[in-house]
């Protein structure tokens, strides 16, 4: 994601004041087990917006 993009996401979260954006340099790599929904993960992002979730295309 573009960081431009992210800040400003991040902000319009922060905004909101129910959510809050953690930075952390974990990855899904360092996260044990979940295998098949990491699998996943690529696909459905690909199938929607990337942030809200809404679906862009048929999964």
């Amino acid at each position: 994601m573009n960081p431009d993009v992210y800040t400003v996401k991040a902000e319009t979260v922060r905004k909101n004041g129910l959510l809050e954006v953690v930075n952390s340099d974990i990855t899904l790599e360092k996260i044990g087990g979940l295998k098949s929904l990491k699998a996943d993960l690529p696909r459905l992002a690909a199938a929607t917006d990337g942030f809200s979730g809404r679906q862009i295309e048929q999964v």
